[in-house]
C-alpha cells in the first residue's frame, strides 16, 4: 500500500507514467521497481469502459484491448492493493501501469505458465511495455514479422484473470484457478464445419411420404 501511495503520489505533480513488472513477468530482479517513462503509452488510448466488480468495487477496462486488464482509479489503492497482495499470495505474474496527475492503475495479471506461442511469435518476454504498447525486437526478421494482429495476439494469449476469489461476491475459495488460466490461454478454437445442404430442418424428424 505504501508503495502504490507514493507512486501515485509521485505522478500527481508530472507527466510521466510509470510500470512494474512482477517476478516472473519481465522483471529482472525480484524487488519493488517501477519504470518511469514520460509519455502516456498507447495502451491509454483504448476508451474505458466499464468493467467487472471485483471485491465489491466495479472497475474499468480499455475497450478495444485484447486481453484481461483491469483498471483502478487512484482513489480505489485499497481494492488495488487487495487485489496485488492475491496475485502475489497465488505467485501470479503481472504488470501494473499508473498513468500521471488523474491517476489510472492499470492491472494486468499474467497466466500462471507462460505461453509456449509467445515465443514463435516474439523472441522476447512479454511484460509490462508490450502490454502497455511498445514491442522491441534486435533483429531486421523479427521485426518483419511483428504485425498488429501478432501484437494482439500476444496480449491476448500473455493476460488472464485476476484470482477468482476476487471476481465473486463474498471472495470464497473454490474455484481452480490453474485450471481457468489453462482455458483462456490455451483454448484452440475448432474449425468451423463446411455448409452442406439437408432435405429436412435442423431439430425435426424426417418423415417419409
Amino acid at each position: 500500500m505504501m508503495h502504490l501511495m507514493a507512486m501515485t503520489e509521485l505522478l500527481l505533480a508530472c507527466s510521466m507514467s510509470a510500470y512494474f513488472n512482477s517476478w516472473c513477468a519481465s522483471a529482472s530482479v525480484n524487488h519493488f521497481h517501477c519504470h518511469l517513462i514520460d509519455e502516456l503509452p498507447p495502451v491509454t488510448e483504448f476508451p474505458l469502459v466499464n468493467g467487472p466488480i471485483v471485491k465489491g468495487v466495479r472497475c474499468m477496462q480499455p475497450l478495444g484491448f485484447p486481453g484481461f486488464c483491469y483498471v483502478f482509479d487512484s482513489s480505489q489503492l485499497g481494492v488495488v492493493d487487495e487485489v496485488v497482495r492475491a496475485m502475489q499470495a497465488d505467485n501470479q505474474p503481472h504488470n501494473i501501469l499508473i498513468t500521471p496527475r488523474r491517476s489510472k492503475i492499470y492491472i494486468f495479471p499474467k497466466p500462471l505458465q507462460r505461453p509456449e506461442r509467445s515465443f514463435e511469435l516474439y523472441p522476447e518476454t512479454v511484460g509490462g511495455p508490450e502490454l502497455i504498447g511498445s514491442f522491441t525486437v534486435y533483429r531486421q526478421e523479427d521485426y518483419e514479422a511483428l504485425t498488429p494482429e501478432t501484437a494482439m495476439e500476444l496480449c491476448r494469449i500473455n493476460t488472464a484473470p485476476l484470482p477468482s476469489r476476487m471476481l465473486r461476491v463474498g471472495g470464497k475459495i473454490g474455484v481452480d484457478d490453474g485450471a481457468l488460466h489453462h482455458a483462456v490461454t490455451h483454448n484452440k478454437l475448432k474449425s468451423v464445419p463446411s455448409s452442406r445442404s439437408v432435405d429436412f430442418f435442423p431439430g425435426v424428424v424426417a418423415l417419409r411420404a
